[in-house]
């Protein structure tokens, strides 16, 4: 082992002498570590976030939708611009409906409970079963949002990371599993003798070396992070009630006069959004590796196609797979084969 390492000194020494160094281990990704496949259906539209108030018979709709698979990352400030809109109509109802019980839903309901006012959420789905709960769990606020209010987007990025921030370093936190990891991101026009700033050769424990990005990135781990939102909300005493909205007729049926949209991508149906289109993804799963503890990403630039490999508290995920206007929650055998494969070239893993 000793001279394996002396060895990898000298080819990071000769080879990458512009870039600072990192020895770090390989990931397991045997199939005998698979715990799990999951997919889940990003809700993206087309020119951006719905942040907005309409009236309809009288009912103030604040619609907050449309994140594609920046709802995590976007959440809080999303949640507190949704508030912000309701206020600014200077309406006086103290008992407001929140439609859709994911990330977004949960998190105003969570802000809104905080602040005094009386809460039901209406979802036909509830942790663990919520598209949230299938997310990958790494910050990513840019999910192609270029038509956006850029200074809007700015604040809605800004409120979200550092309440994230706030939440990674406080042991304490009502709200657990967030933390902050080092990132390493390899992409397709990177050269060893053309490092970028930030840069750093990386070495795996196989002999593997690569010049990465480093940066620090925020982690979620759903299977704390939205049970521990869930929980807060429940022990905040918001209502919760299974009903499956579909239509504006069945919405007026509510009893509250403020509503919040956080439906995703059933604003299609309940408010016939023609811009929302789901970005279907697939996760793999193994078993919880306390050694891997970074995040890894290949991006290539040709084609939309990636890995991320982020690790959990509870479980390592691999995610990276895009599929625009795909609406089934089928697992594609081959996405599943083809993002495994593509981690394994990566870390030069034999099959």
């Amino acid at each position: 082992m000793l001279k394996f390492f002396i060895v990898l000194s000298f080819f990071l020494t000769n080879y990458c002498c512009a870039c600072e160094h990192v020895i770090l281990k390989i990931p397991n990704l045997d199939k005998e570590q698979i715990v799990a496949y999951s997919t889940g259906l990003r809700p993206y539209r087309k020119n951006g976030i719905r942040l907005e108030a309409e009236t309809i018979d009288n009912k103030l709709i604040i619609h907050n939708y449309g994140h594609g698979g920046s709802g995590i990352s976007l959440s809080w400030g999303s949640a507190q611009e949704a508030i912000n809109i309701m206020k600014l109509h200077n309406n006086q109802g103290s008992n407001i409906a929140v439609l859709g019980a994911g990330v977004i839903g949960l998190t105003t309901a969570y802000i809104l409970k905080s602040q005094g006012y009386s809460v039901t959420i209406y979802a036909r789905e509830f942790v663990p079963q919520t598209t949230s709960n299938k997310a990958a769990g790494i910050w990513s606020a840019d999910f192609g949002f270029s038509s956006m209010d850029e200074t809007l987007y700015t604040r809605l990025k800004n409120v979200s990371y550092l309440k994230f921030q706030e939440l990674a370093t406080d042991n304490k936190s009502e709200i657990q599993g967030v933390f902050i990891l080092p990132s390493y991101t390899e992409k397709d026009q990177f050269k060893i003798d053309d490092p970028l700033p930030d840069s750093h050769c990386v070495a795996w424990c196989n002999g593997v070396a690569k010049v990465c990005k480093k940066s620090s990135n925020i982690v979620f781990d759903f299977n704390i992070y939205m049970q521990d939102l869930f929980d807060q909300v429940r022990h905040k005493e918001v209502n919760f009630q299974y009903k499956n909205i579909e239509s504006i007729k069945d919405l007026l049926q509510l009893p509250e006069d403020i509503i919040f949209n956080c439906s995703g991508l059933g604003s299609r149906e309940i408010f016939n959004d023609a811009m929302l289109v789901p970005i279907k993804g697939h996760l793999v799963k193994f078993t919880a590796q306390p050694e891997i503890d970074f995040i890894v990403s290949k991006w290539h630039q040709k084609k939309d196609t990636f890995f991320s490999l982020i690790p959990w508290k509870t479980q390592l995920v691999l995610g990276g797979t895009m599929e625009k206007g795909v609406e089934n929650l089928d697992i594609d055998e081959q996405k599943i084969n083809d993002l495994i494969e593509s981690a394994k070239k990566f870390f030069n893993i034999k099959s």
